[in-house]
């Protein structure tokens, strides 16, 4: 979604709030009017939304499918090793 420049709202549970941070709005995920009132949020100012916008395809520009192979590659042989 990000690199497609769609707006994010998330979860705020830590794994997806250290990933997204400010590229998102992040929300408690059972909270349905947080949630509701995040997306009018998106929907209403232009700004918010132009700032995600940016930020998600920022943040999407960073990862990539080969960074994440290396990582993992690099993190399985400090593992094999000690």
């Amino acid at each position: 979604a990000a690199a497609r420049g769609i707006p994010l709202v998330t979860s705020d549970k830590p794994s997806l709030s250290e990933i997204f941070g400010n590229a998102a709005l992040l929300v408690p995920p059972r909270e349905p009017q947080a949630i509701a009132d995040a997306l009018l949020r998106v929907l209403r100012e232009q700004p918010l939304r132009t700032d995600l916008v940016c930020r998600g395809r920022e943040l999407a520009a960073s990862l990539s499918w080969k960074t994440t192979a290396e990582e993992v590659f690099a993190a399985l042989c400090r593992a094999a090793s000690s």
